[in-house]
């Protein structure tokens, strides 16, 4: 085909999503970008408020979404929770700028073929509102839902971290990546290190660490940040490198959620958002194939169960199987990231696979989110409004004219007439003094 294969990757949270997130506060034009915002500002607030005591002041106070941004921090204990919200945010929003709010209205919403919808972690729960959506009008409704689940997610996990692990400190990593190992090997240093550890105290199972991601050369072992630096300290796991990673609660762990977290989570998804059906093929980013479910609530329990329960295979993702990618028919593919790091490793990968030619098309960068623009076009806010509608009622002696009643307020000043006993004997006496 001559038309490139377009693949759009949400990624997970170790992508730094405040900058975009800040530029996008700032869009003064465009109607569904403004309406998402308010949406969910909303949505948010009443989700917030059905949350026990403990999980409310947790979170900040705030009035707008940005006011939340401007409060969030990688080191308080609502981290967690925001992170997951935000990024979930952040993603859905830049793809309604993309394609809602674009000033030449020259990107048209995906639609199969040629399309495919690629989401890591919590990537995943936007991906599923992008591909169970026929156009940006529908994203919005089903983003307005997605935000809120990946909400009770962060909420889920917060509450898992402080059960294993109430006493460490807010912004230590609970992931590390280790280049240059495979899984058996790093199964083998963590079992070893749970040994050393049992015999000088006990540890529970749900307490050890364990391999939460598996790519090609590289494995992502996460766990209590204190058992992660003496596993990654020692001498025991020699000639690797072991970087923390911005993952601050424990994601992929069967051995701490159940399904039933699931359910809970999903909850009572309104009754628009359970008929949406699924529009694009999505990539698991646990088998690294499409992705079953006909439904967007369908989409969100797998999302949910790869995102809590199963590891993250990248070496599955990065096999490019040609059925799910159906890649035989195009000689080209654009990959597109939203909040994503991994854009170029996807990209080579199906350089190398595939054998097409791949380019990286950042969609959210500052020549998209600030168009050029002569005159900004109408956002529909009040708060952006340039005209103030003032209604006046009254009498005004001898001025039949209202524009005359006008220049009062213009000009600041104030009239006062003095009436004597009865009608007929009225004099007026007329005096200006400047406001």
């Amino acid at each position: 085909m001559n038309e490139p294969l377009h693949v759009y990757l949400f990624g997970d949270q170790t992508s730094d999503f405040v900058p975009e997130l800040r530029e996008l506060f700032k869009v003064k034009e465009g109607c569904l970008l403004g309406s998402f915002f308010e949406r969910t500002n909303i949505a948010l607030r009443h989700e917030i408020a059905k949350n026990p005591r403990e999980v409310q002041e947790t979170i900040p106070c705030f009035s707008r979404l940005s006011d939340l941004l401007a409060q969030y921090a990688s080191d308080t204990k609502a981290a967690p929770i925001l992170e997951s919200t935000l990024m979930t945010l952040t993603q859905l929003a830049s793809f309604i700028r993309y394609y809602g709010d674009n000033s030449d209205r020259s990107r048209i919403y995906p639609s199969p073929p040629g399309h495919v919808v690629l989401g890591i972690c919590t990537g995943l729960l936007a991906a599923s509102a992008v591909a169970s959506s026929s156009g940006v009008a529908d994203l919005v409704s089903l983003a307005v839902d997605t935000v809120v689940i990946a909400f009770r997610t962060g909420v889920q996990v917060a509450r898992m971290k402080d059960h294993v692990d109430g006493g460490s400190e807010f912004t230590q990593s609970w992931s590390y990546v280790v280049s240059n190992m495979e899984s058996d090997t790093a199964m083998s240093h963590i079992e070893r290190l749970s040994k050393s550890l049992n015999t000088r105290q006990d540890i529970p199972t749900i307490s050890q660490p364990f391999i939460s991601a598996i790519g090609p050369s590289s494995v992502t072992v996460s766990g209590i940040p204190r058992y992660l630096k003496e596993l990654f300290g020692s001498t025991s796991v020699p000639q690797c490198k072991a970087s923390p990673i911005s993952i601050h609660a424990p994601y992929h762990a069967p051995h701490l959620y159940k399904e039933s977290v699931i359910e809970h989570i999903l909850g009572d998804l309104t009754t628009g958002v359970s008929r949406a059906r699924l529009n694009l093929p999505i990539i698991s980013s646990h088998t690294g194939q499409t992705m079953k479910g006909v439904t967007f609530v369908g989409l969100l329990r797998t999302a949910l169960s790869e995102i809590l329960l199963k590891p993250t295979r990248w070496d599955h993702v990065l096999s490019i199987d040609n059925t799910s990618w159906n890649l035989s028919q195009y000689s080209s593919c654009a990959v597109l990231p939203f909040c994503s790091n991994a854009s170029q490793i996807l990209a080579q990968a199906l350089r190398d696979r595939a054998g097409v030619t791949v380019e990286v098309h950042h969609a959210m960068n500052t020549r998209d989110i600030h168009p050029r623009k002569t005159l900004p076009a109408p956002s529909g806010r009040p708060e952006q409004s340039k005209i103030a509608i003032i209604g006046f009622s009254g009498r005004f002696p001898r001025r039949i004219v209202h524009s005359f009643f006008g220049t009062f307020f213009i000009t600041a000043v104030t009239s006062t007439e003095r009436c004597l006993p009865t009608a007929s004997t009225l004099r007026p006496i007329m005096t200006l003094q400047e406001g």
